[in-house]
């Protein structure tokens, strides 16, 4: 697959001045040179872990036909001899890393019999993965391995895996091209001849040195720090595990396609708003990651070929270099003012991308954290269709091998098909569960198409959830109706547990312990005492006294007895607690004896100390209910904040309501709730 910047790339405002012609040409015999940017941040990386094949680049061609392997071998040897960079190893010398140029030697293919056992094809795809998960000895092992693995007498599968040291993308279609050319010729027993490259890697790597060591890439470079000036944003997405504080790159993939239709309109957006598909896509992504974080300041690295020289072209190598996009988002953005900005952004980028990543990093030095990559972990690339390859006599398919690495936390890819467009997400196992990145996908294509039907619309408003999560989160969710005691009061449900657990632990204070019975009794007293005192239903009685078992007491004597009660709470002045009795026209105030001498209640008052023996003397039998359940329970007092304090009537069902209606509370027997709200 290539990238899809070529148009940014090969503009010749854009290219990097070439190679000097007279550059020593004897340079490429075999000897150490020194390593690019690129290659000696690799080495260091594959140093520091030695035993992952993050950076392995596994590929593999099935061969269906009458393959003739010595040709297929030949063909692979005369790459090698081509290509530099694919007989080099990487030694320390003085202290620092070098490449080691290796002369060519034949290449060894021999055709391997896929096990008969079973699923051939697992058989293979097992052994794919296993050959690809194998990591490379830069220092001693050749950068390049192959196998040819036969599952029938005309069908063969290559295997090929390249360390990205040698390699990138772009390399790999370089590659498959010369193999097609090379084995058609050899076949036909025709001679190897093809033009000798221009330069090979090192050549470049000499010139990349020299050029930036004598100022070429300043101008960029001023851009750069301009750009990713000041506090670098870290992007919070959503996770399903903590970020680990190492590592392991283990990774996977998920895959989702764009229909042919939704895939037309997007290409169609794009050529109507005047930018690429790549910019129309990156700009709905960082829609995505601004949606799913709220951050609105968004990097997001992208993936260049590198190759702004035209002696680049077709030479295998480790080109690619990464571009960190920064754009702003804050304000209330239209889609179109976003894609605004992203242009602005890309074509900024693209203009100043001669300057190698790790170049920036050393020269900007970003604050560094174990497994992070330096000023972004989220990456996007726009990848299209590579002509289809032939080769003379075989039919040839293209396989995926995976090897299961992640070297970023998210990688999206869209891969353009021709009809249809394709999203892949390459994802960080350790951090993310499969479901979160499909749902991620599912949400990436809503978002598609809300942009395609009204690119006009806030960024903030564009759609994101799909109908079953819509249907799920307004519907389903807000289904919480449970059965509840509409018709009955809050203390004859009391008496029902009452009956129920008599012998239960209903209070417990310091002063007193009272079981379900002996609390439901005490009650009882109290409301036969009001109702002799003349209580009416619905009536208010106050309750002005400290935290104790009397309060409770108090509280269920008052419904027991038809009446509602009316918190007083001691600490209050005594002006609002004799306001609120007043407004409350409470015939009863039910105090404890030294409240008495602090406040002076405008009604008569029920001392739980001086009537104490009085309400002793009354029954201990529930007494007959007075009381519907829309019948006020209790009254509560509005703060006052913006005037006078103001009664609010709650009834019986309420209560109930909220208790049993809402799963507000669940509790088992031997459950507590620390309960501080009045």
């Amino acid at each position: 697959m290539s990238l899809d910047v070529t148009p940014l790339l090969f503009d010749e405002k854009n290219r990097v001045p070439p190679l000097d012609d007279a550059d020593d040409k004897a340079r490429r015999v075999i000897g150490t040179e020194i390593l690019s940017y690129a290659q000696q941040r690799l080495w260091f990386l594959a140093r520091l872990e030695p035993e992952t094949p993050l950076y392995n680049v596994p590929s593999a061609l099935r061969l269906q036909g009458p393959l003739k392997v010595k040709a297929l071998t030949d063909s692979l040897t005369v790459i090698v001899e081509r290509h530099e960079i694919l007989r080099t190893n990487y030694e320390i010398k003085e202290g620092a890393p070098v490449q080691v140029i290796h002369s060519a030697a034949p290449f060894s293919l021999e055709p391997e019999d896929v096990p008969t056992a079973g699923d051939r094809e697992k058989h293979l795809a097992t052994l794919l993965e296993r050959e690809g998960s194998r990591p490379f000895d830069l220092a001693s092992e050749p950068v390049i391995r192959a196998r040819l693995f036969r599952l029938a007498a005309e069908d063969h599968v290559l295997f090929l895996d390249i360390h990205h040291i040698a390699c990138d993308e772009w390399s790999m279609a370089v590659l498959f091209q010369e193999l097609a050319e090379l084995y058609g010729k050899l076949s036909r027993g025709e001679l190897a001849g093809m033009e000798e490259p221009a330069i090979q890697y090192a050549d470049f790597a000499c010139w990349q040195r020299e050029w930036i060591q004598e100022g070429g890439v300043q101008a960029s470079l001023s851009y750069w720090k301009q750009k990713l000036q000041g506090a670098l944003p870290v992007l919070e997405l959503p996770a399903d595990r903590m970020y680990p504080m190492a590592t392991r790159h283990a990774g996977e993939r998920v895959q989702r396609s764009l229909d042919t239709t939704l895939s037309g309109a997007l290409r169609s957006l794009a050529r109507k708003e005047g930018v690429t598909s790549f910019i129309l896509l990156l700009t709905a992504f960082k829609t995505l990651l601004y949606r799913y974080t709220g951050q609105s300041d968004l990097i997001v690295g992208t993936p260049i070929s590198g190759r702004n020289k035209v002696e680049t072209e077709k030479l295998i190598g480790f080109f690619v270099n990464m571009l960190a996009l920064r754009t702003e988002f804050s304000g209330d953005l239209t889609f179109r003012q976003a894609l605004a900005r992203v242009r602005e952004t890309v074509l900024g980028g693209f203009a100043h991308q001669e300057v190698p990543f790790d170049t920036l990093v050393e020269e900007l030095r970003p604050e560094r954290s174990a497994g992070h990559n330096p000023f972004f972990n989220t990456i996007f690339a726009l990848h299209t269709e590579p002509p289809k390859l032939t080769i003379p006599g075989l039919v040839v398919q293209t396989l995926e091998v995976y090897n299961h690495t992640s070297k970023f936390d998210l990688n999206l890819t869209v891969e353009d098909a021709g009809a249809e467009m394709r999203l892949v997400v390459e994802y960080n196992t350790e951090i993310f569960e499969p479901q979160r990145i499909e749902r991620l996908l599912h949400h990436f294509h809503e978002l598609l198409q809300g942009i395609v039907a009204n690119p006009a619309q806030t960024i903030a408003h564009l759609p994101l959830l799909t109908a079953a999560e819509l249907k799920q989160i307004l519907l389903e969710w807000n289904q919480t109706d449970t059965p509840f005691p509409s018709d009955d009061c809050v203390h004859l449900l009391f008496e029902k547990q009452a009956a129920a657990t008599p012998t239960a632990r209903a209070l417990e204070f310091p002063e007193a312990t009272l079981t379900y019975d002996a609390l439901n009794a005490r009650a009882n007293q109290l409301a036969h005492y009001l109702r002799h005192l003349g209580l009416k239903p619905g009536t208010p009685v106050g309750i002005c006294v400290e935290r104790s078992a009397e309060m409770i007491v108090s509280i269920l004597g008052i419904l027991k007895a038809g009446g509602a009660y009316l918190p007083l709470d001691t600490t209050y002045p005594n002006e609002r607690l004799r306001f609120m009795a007043k407004d409350a026209a409470t015939p009863w105030v039910i105090v404890h004896r030294k409240v008495l001498s602090d406040v002076q209640f405008d009604c008569d008052t029920i001392c739980l100390e001086t009537d104490a023996a009085r309400i002793a003397r009354e029954s201990r039998a529930n007494p007959e209910n007075r009381n519907r359940a829309s019948d006020p329970a209790y009254v509560i007092y509005t703060s006052g904040s913006t005037g006078i304090p103001k009664g609010i009537c709650i009834p019986h069902r309420a209560i109930n309501r909220l208790v049993f209606n809402t799963n507000f509370m669940r509790f088992s027997p031997d459950e507590r709730i620390a309960q501080i709200s009045n």
